[in-house]
């Protein structure tokens, strides 16, 4: 037997994460350290919120990911036994100190205190056959109407650019009217979609 290192492995807890989509909810797990402090959690949770969604949360800025506290409807064990799976919510209460951390993730202690008291997001051992309800973080995206103004104002901004610039390059009045129209027209679809998607 070799000789010990004198460190053990740090345990790891798993969360359950809901995350809201075209009006559904679908429940992850995300992996946590035992040794997780408040913003600890509250990064993870944010990775987790975005491998889930990809890179298209990144198209709609004017989206502001919020965090509340949900209340899965009772549902047997195995029913949760593969993720990502579609539930059902009973409630889902607002959570302030959650959503403030989120892009201030200093906002919450960095003690060791904090998993315990959030310990009814946590997975645990269930027995076969168990009907529950659970607790999850649930995340949903509300509309920031001052990110929107501000989206709006630079992309109409940067579309006029574009369309002087390639019509003064080519002397062509239509042609930078054109290039404009097709601009707003991409941005626009893109930006419908991705909201329909997150929201």
């Amino acid at each position: 037997m070799g000789p010990s290192t004198g460190t053990e492995p740090t345990s790891t807890i798993k969360w359950r994460l809901l995350i809201h989509r075209t009006g559904a909810f679908y429940l992850y797990e995300v992996s946590l350290l035992a040794t997780d402090r408040g913003p600890d959690v509250v990064e993870r949770l944010f990775r987790g919120y975005r491998r889930a969604e990809s890179l298209l949360a990144m198209f709609v800025p004017f989206l502001i990911p919020t965090l509340y506290m949900a209340k899965l409807a009772p549902v047997t064990i195995e029913t949760l036994a593969s993720f990502p799976c579609l539930v059902n919510v009973d409630t889902q209460p607002y959570s302030h100190p959650l959503t403030t951390a989120l892009p201030h993730p200093t906002y919450l202690p960095a003690t060791p205190l904090f998993l315990p008291s959030y310990a009814r997001f946590a997975v645990i051992p269930e027995p076969p056959d168990n009907t529950i309800s659970r607790d999850a973080i649930l995340v949903k995206v509300r509309l920031s109407k001052l990110a929107l103004l501000v989206f709006l104002t630079l992309t109409f901004a940067a579309s006029v650019i574009i369309g002087v610039v390639a019509g003064v390059v080519r002397h062509s009045l239509d042609l930078g009217f054109g290039v404009f129209g097709a601009i707003v027209t991409v941005v626009g679809l893109v930006e419908g979609y991705a909201t329909w998607r997150l929201s």
